[in-house]
């Protein structure tokens, strides 16, 4: 535990509003987790999204979150900036390469919370430590909250309300767990389990309650910043089975005496099999087998630190560059390039890329840049063992001979595996990536851009020249989370242009056909002959 916290450094969170400024990459090669200053993030479970997450730099706001409610005051609040940020807390945040920490000071009352990934079974765990630093005795509420998804990420953006519907979940009385099963749409589909249990060191004031009805929890037209489970009078209530929407949510109330602290714990885990999410509950029903999952946790840390031979301070850096690539920010575009290249993936099709996954390119002299190239397949072997897949370019400045002599090094060794792979390495010589007014090259189409003008891509400071970094828009074929889409709403249209409204005001527009209106919809109204 030592070597990791040494190195990391605790940040307030507010400071950092950009999400791809902080981030923190945990995994146990099976099960992995994103996690952002905001305390917002994902859950991933063999390429399965266990908690649903969406790409939004502006807010920021997916991702599984804790509210704390004080019955003394009547007071409610989230551990981090989201979904729930109260100006007159301090919120802060540190990234250990075994763990995240968030904290967050509302008045006499500290929360500090952890999460780790345990290395022997795939759970993600959140512990957190509740003090009472005040003068008087105080009563609060803890409930969990987060989007059940066991889907892959690109399905279930491109039709969001058709995957819920798969979704089961019921409540186990022994374990006091929560359990959801994505129903198998074929006979020889395997269903996907998921768990959701929590523990604590302090005696249960009462008994537990939960939700699993996203609807009934935040109530219609509102939101996970207000949610109708806190208004006055209003409690869980404990809905199962093939919701609509379904959530994972568990509620713990805890008395603390002056000076006193309590330790409560938050554990999701998936697996393939009955069996298997039972023992996770059963498991960590028991807040003993939640610490020790944080002391397996740094152990392993420590070996990887070993096998790659790596420092602390690499992954800090590491995890600093994954937010280029986890978050489109616009201020790291190359807006020139942007204007005069047309945007078309045959370009990367032509360099065997699929363009389906977020790129960093990386421009640099093979012959020369020893010490650039090694930092970036490394913190690309990272990111990949952590569960977040990109393609890395790697552009030799020098000519085909000396991008030649880069992948003979990189194919005899670690990385050979990887060369020319969706989710790995490819070579390019600078000839190959030149464009006209017909193909653009990849760096027009890549995430980040590293260029090494002297020896590396990282200045004095650790962090990446921000003139060289860059993210265009998405590559076709993969979703924004921008997209409009509708169901069950007014529309006006005729065949070629339209627009629809909900009942809370919002509207959209559309021309043509698109992936979310791949045809023209039945016309409640026409604007005219067609």
């Amino acid at each position: 535990m030592a070597t990791s916290t040494a190195d990391a450094t605790r940040h307030d969170s507010i400071a950092e509003l950009n999400p791809s400024s902080a981030v923190a990459l945990l995994s146990n090669d099976r099960y992995s987790v994103l996690v952002t200053a905001a305390g917002a993030g994902y859950g991933m479970w063999q390429g399965l999204d266990i908690t649903r997450w969406r790409e939004d730099s502006t807010r920021d706001c997916w991702g599984q979150f804790c509210y704390v409610r004080d019955l003394t005051d009547n007071d409610l609040w989230s551990i981090g900036r989201q979904p729930l940020f109260r100006p007159s807390n301090i919120y802060e945040h540190a990234f250990h390469g075994d763990r995240a920490e968030l904290s967050c000071h509302a008045g006499d009352i500290e929360i500090v919370s952890k999460i780790c990934v345990a290395p022997d079974v795939d759970v993600e765990v959140r512990m957190l430590t509740i003090t009472n630093r005040g003068t008087r005795e105080r009563t609060l509420e803890l409930t969990s909250y987060a989007e059940v998804c066991l889907y892959n990420r690109s399905a279930d953006m491109a039709h969001p309300g058709f995957a819920k519907l798969f979704v089961e979940t019921r409540f186990d009385e022994a374990t006091g767990a929560l359990f959801a099963r994505r129903r198998p749409r074929a006979a020889g589909e395997k269903a996907t389990w998921a768990v959701h249990v929590s523990s604590s060191n302090a005696p249960a004031a009462q008994a537990a309650k939960y939700e699993t009805d996203r609807l009934r929890f935040l109530g219609r037209g509102r939101t996970t910043a207000n949610p109708m489970a806190f208004d006055a009078g209003a409690s869980l209530s404990g809905t199962t089975g093939p919701v609509l929407d379904p959530i994972f949510c568990l509620r713990r109330t805890v008395s603390l005496a002056p000076g006193a602290d309590a330790r409560v714990a938050f554990v999701t885990g998936a697996a393939d099999d009955q069996s298997a999410v039972q023992f996770i509950a059963k498991r960590y029903a028991e807040i003993d087998a939640v610490e020790q999952a944080f002391s397996d946790a740094s152990r392993r840390y420590e070996s990887e630190l070993q096998t790659l031979g790596l420092k602390p301070r690499d992954i800090s850096l590491f995890n600093r560059l994954a937010g280029s690539v986890v978050f489109a920010n616009p201020a790291m575009r190359q807006a020139a390039s942007l204007q005069r290249d047309r945007w078309d993936q045959a370009a990367l099709w032509a360099h065997g890329i699929s363009g389906d996954l977020p790129i960093v390119l990386v421009r640099a002299n093979g012959d020369r840049h020893h010490a650039l190239l090694r930092q970036v397949t490394m913190a690309h072997e990272f990111a990949r063992r952590r569960g977040l897949r990109f393609d890395l370019i790697l552009v030799d400045e020098d000519g085909s001979a000396s991008a030649k002599r880069l992948a003979e090094k990189l194919q005899s060794g670690p990385q050979a595996e990887m060369i020319g792979k969706p989710g790995g390495i490819f070579i390019l010589s600078e000839p190959d990536t030149e464009s006209d007014h017909r193909r653009p090259s990849p760096r027009q189409r890549a995430s980040s851009c590293w260029e090494a003008a002297v020896n590396s891509a990282i200045n004095s400071t650790g962090s990446p020249r921000p003139g060289h970094l860059f993210r265009p828009p998405l590559p076709l074929g993969r979703a924004s989370n921008s997209q409009p889409r509708f169901l069950n709403q007014p529309r006006i249209c005729n065949t070629g242009m339209g627009s629809a409204a909900s009942q809370l005001m919002g509207t959209s527009m559309w021309c043509g056909w698109t992936r979310s209106n791949p045809k023209p919809p039945p016309c409640r109204q026409r604007l005219g002959p067609t």
